[in-house]
């Protein structure tokens, strides 16, 4: 994909610029994505089938461990669907093979994955700490538990926003290593947090909106469905024919597919993101030394005035 990327941008500009590169090669994305997506979306669905059908058996205290298992399986397979996709994108963006790319994405899984395991052990650390700390009583517990993590989950972000550069660094510079993303790189990310803020907040109402839109016929099949499991669980006859369950996986493996063909414009968004930061960036390292050599100057201008 050719792109300038490398120059200073405005929000506006990043948003723009992300859907001429995404409709302009949108034929080559339906091409190289198509079938990842697929899989990805027939994962979800079946994921979200067996997810409703567990809470309705942990109601009525009859929850399979096969169920759990299952579950399990397919998070893991939709996990690796989305490395396969992501990777195809960052393949299109930095002009490498899939095959080279996708070691270094497997390894940046991993890292997130890890980064993930931290993050909720300090939310639920945080969490405990509210309630040990302010000694409520037990009828206030789950409230005050609630506000620890809401407030963990705050702590969380502000710190996590700036991987948003560090992370599209690996992906674009190839010489990168992954550890980099919580270094060097990470503190300029740091030094931009307000532009990646604005630009996440803006990306995140632009994708809920559009997944929203897309996924109503899923969220009324949702709502027909929990509405049945509640008169089932009341004793009454499903009043649904019994086709439910396929037009359901149906609709969400439609809603689903349709959804991840919006992710590409998010990567570029950040893609060219992070081209405007690397930019700033620059400019502000090179007007540091330039300031520092001001200064220097100025010190040995005086230096020579003390000695005369």
């Amino acid at each position: 994909m050719e792109s300038e990327l490398y120059k200073q941008r405005s929000l506006s500009r990043c948003l723009n610029d992300a859907y001429n590169l995404y409709r302009t090669n949108f034929k080559t994305i339906i091409r190289r994505i198509w079938l990842p997506s697929l899989i990805l979306s027939l994962l979800t669905a079946a994921t979200y089938l067996i997810y409703a059908n567990g809470l309705m058996a942990l109601a009525s205290a009859n929850l399979s461990v096969g169920s759990g298992i299952a579950l399990s399986v397919l998070c893991l397979l939709s996990a690796c669907a989305y490395v396969w996709i992501f990777t195809i994108i960052i393949s299109l963006l930095n002009g490498k093979s899939v095959k080279a790319n996708l070691p270094r994405m497997i390894r940046l899984a991993l890292a997130v994955f890890g980064l993930m395991i931290v993050v909720c052990a300090f939310i639920g650390l945080v969490s405990m700490a509210f309630v040990g700390l302010t000694k409520t009583k037990p009828n206030t517990v789950l409230l005050t538990g609630v506000l620890g993590a809401a407030v963990a989950c705050v702590v969380a972000y502000v710190l996590a926003l700036p991987l948003c550069y560090s992370i599209m660094k690996y992906c674009i510079e190839t010489e990168e290593k992954v550890m980099a993303i919580f270094k060097r790189n990470y503190l300029s990310g740091w030094h931009q947090w307000g532009f990646l803020f604005i630009i996440a907040l803006l990306v995140g109402i632009i994708v809920m909106v559009i997944d929203t839109l897309v996924g109503m016929p899923n969220n009324i099949l949702s709502i027909a469905s929990g509405m049945r499991h509640v008169s089932m669980m009341e004793g009454d006859s499903p009043v649904v024919p019994s086709t439910f369950g396929l037009l359901t996986f149906l609709t969400a493996t439609a809603c689903t597919f349709v959804m991840v063909f919006v992710r590409p414009w998010v990567v570029f968004v950040f893609y060219y993101a992070y081209g405007c930061i690397d930019e700033k960036e620059k400019a502000r390292l090179a007007l540091r030394k330039v300031d520092v050599k001001e200064t220097a100057s100025k010190d040995r201008a005086m230096d020579f005035e003390e000695v005369r």
